[in-house]
């Protein structure tokens, strides 16, 4: 006879092989990601149900450890449009723990690698990067260039953040370099868009947007919706750097409709800001705020807190553009509560300085 642990393991498993299934049928890219995406969502609150069963049974039950870890290993591209930054969080943490317990080595690594990208969206930079260097002094044990590459770029994006560009792009093109090795179309695609953005901060804007356009261009062939969004947003971001600024809103608001279409928070919010930017620079502020709020309320939704920080900020520089100080604190502020929360030094040493800033213009 069939026990209660019995049928929670039964759940579990199933709707770990959907949450496979309906990310393999997302990754195949064009009209299929709707689809999936339109599944996952039925099914998203019966995954979350199997992974809490296995991570809590997970101490005492070596076949729910293996559950529990493969959980947080699978469906990285579904769940990164769907699942809050502390959920998976959570998730990584408990699957670090059960692939550790089961001796995993394979899997430890992909863990900490998503660990690191995941720290790294949260501005926790020095915490994503000893995760990335882990995740790569374990796969370099093995053959794995595809995994190793995926290290290398979140550990680039981090240096770029940091300010360490010639060390960004060593990163990037070791990783383009593995992407051609293993014929991994979408994984070249990227390194192009992250090859792009270092060349953009590092003050080449032709050259990032020589890449960016090589990075749209490779997915569209494939067919990769999310990936033509945010190359789209990467390349307003650099004609934004460049200060055409009309024709940066309208990659812009390409990007932001594709978003949109994929219930895509993350890249939704990340649009709104550029578009407000856009209009800032336009000298057309009330277009600006409006794009603004609406970024801060989309990072909200999802509870991305840093997401939530740096859109503040920008609404405080709309303000002291508009000479309204006391307004540009209280976003200020709002943004240095967020940053001193999670720990984003960087930010809170920029936007102190700003405060000082106003201080001396409002003498």
């Amino acid at each position: 006879m069939a026990t209660l642990l019995d049928a929670q393991e039964r759940h579990a498993k199933h709707y770990l092989d959907v949450l496979s299934r309906e990310n393999r049928v997302y990754e195949q890219g064009g009209e299929h990601t709707v689809v999936a995406l339109m599944k996952f969502d039925l099914d998203w609150s019966q995954m979350r149900q199997g992974q809490a069963w296995a991570a809590g049974a997970a101490s005492t039950n070596l076949l729910a450890s293996k559950v529990c870890s493969d959980y947080a290993g699978r469906g990285t591209a579904l769940r990164s449009l769907r699942q809050e930054t502390t959920d998976r969080v959570d998730w990584l943490v408990a699957a670090l723990e059960a692939s550790r317990r089961l001796n995993d080595t394979e899997a430890e690594h992909v863990h900490l690698g998503n660990m690191g990208a995941t720290l790294f969206r949260q501005g926790k930079y020095a915490d994503a990067a000893e995760c990335c260097e882990k995740a790569l002094e374990i796969v370099r044990r093995g053959s794995d260039k595809r995994r190793e590459a995926g290290y290398l770029s979140t550990l680039g994006l981090i240096q770029i953040d940091l300010g360490q560009y010639p060390a960004a792009i060593r990163c990037f093109e070791e990783a383009l370099e593995y992407a051609r090795m293993v014929y991994d179309k979408r994984l070249e695609e990227y390194q192009y868009g992250n090859l792009g953005i270092a060349y953009k901060n590092a003050g080449d804007s032709s050259k990032g947007l020589e890449y960016h356009e090589q990075a749209l261009t490779v997915a569209r062939e494939i067919g990769d919706r999310r990936g033509e969004a945010n190359h789209l947003g990467n390349i307003c971001a650099v004609l934004l750097e460049m200060e055409q600024y009309r024709d940066a809103i309208a990659y812009g608001e390409q990007a932001l409709t594709i978003a949109q279409n994929l219930g895509d928070k993350f890249g939704e919010a990340a649009d709104l800001s550029s578009l407000g930017i856009g209009y800032k620079n336009l000298g057309e502020h009330a277009k600006a705020r409006e794009f603004y709020e609406q970024a801060i309320e989309v990072a909200g939704e999802i509870r991305d807190r840093f997401g939530e920080g740096k859109y503040s900020t920008n609404l405080g520089l709309l303000y002291v553009a508009q000479a309204d100080y006391q307004t540009a604190l209280r976003y200020f502020s709002d943004a240095l509560k967020i940053f001193n929360e999670i720990g984003a030094e960087h930010l809170c040493r920029f936007v102190n300085e700003k405060i000082a800033g106003i201080s001396k213009d409002s003498r």
